[in-house]
């Protein structure tokens, strides 16, 4: 096997570089991002702003550049819980079924709550059902984005809190990515002590090993700013820049972008 197929040489270095293949601002294809909130911040009802606006005019997200096609794997909640949440969202944006039905770009949404998970410390990955299960929606579905809801769902046998074993954790993300040419967005918790601190974007406010933001090239944070506004900032961002943006509570807990 050739490990090393791309070089750059003296001359490449004047040669124009092509344009970033983003699927959200800032997060290109092949790399792996993560979305940090406290408990109760309304990741999901951000997470479900993203999944329509992807595909709907009507609604808005600052992290959404264009239509692109996203696969939703929840392993907290069930299928029911999603459906309401977004029926909410629906009736909260005025959205209608014929809106989200003339994009081709969509959404898919799957859920697991079983007790297997997609990494396992005994588990070779090419053995891993669940794993080999992901990998073929992703083939057949071929989404440029996929986001897994939550991170500490997503494995077992490896120590959070541990830089070695998360780092390892965040490898087999990057290969996932890699291999099909497609981002992925880990939803992640805040550790208790940034729950109530006012540097919510600090890179140390990630819970667990350090290594889950330093071995990712993208990470935003969501915080409550008050009872009806959340302020999504950016924590790393290293291929761009984006500035804090609030998004406002009013019907539901359904997050809406501010001005909308």
């Amino acid at each position: 096997m050739n490990y090393f197929k791309q070089t750059l040489t003296k001359s490449d270095i004047f040669t124009q570089p092509t344009e970033l293949d983003e699927t959200l601002k800032g997060l290109p294809r092949g790399e792996v991002g993560v979305l940090v909130a406290p408990g109760a911040t309304g990741k999901s009802f951000f997470v479900l702003n993203m999944l329509l606006a992807s595909c709907n005019a009507v609604v808005k997200n600052h992290l959404i550049v264009k239509p692109i096609r996203i696969l939703y794997l929840s392993l907290e909640d069930r299928l029911e819980d999603i459906q309401r949440r977004l029926h909410s969202y629906m009736m909260g944006n005025l959205i209608m079924q014929s809106d989200i039905e003339k994009n081709e770009n969509n959404f898919e949404i799957i859920a697991y709550k079983g007790s297997e998970r997609l990494i396992s410390k005994n588990i070779p990955q090419k053995e891993n059902k669940l794993w080999q299960s992901l990998k073929e929606r992703i083939t057949t579905t071929k989404p440029d984005l996929v986001i897994l809801d939550t991170l500490i769902k997503c494995y077992e046998g490896y120590e959070e809190n541990s830089n070695p074993d998360m780092a390892k954790v965040l490898s087999f993300f990057n290969e996932l990515a890699m291999e099909h040419n497609c981002s992925i967005l880990l939803l992640h918790h805040t550790n208790k002590a940034a729950i109530n601190s006012e540097n919510a974007s600090s890179q140390t406010n990630s819970r667990g090993a350090s290594a889950i933001v330093d071995n990712s090239r993208w990470v935003i944070s969501l915080k409550k700013q008050d009872d009806i506004n959340v302020v999504c900032e950016a924590i790393k961002m290293n291929f761009t820049s984006i500035k804090p943006t609030t998004y406002s509570r009013l019907y539901k807990g359904v997050l809406f972008l501010e001005g909308e």
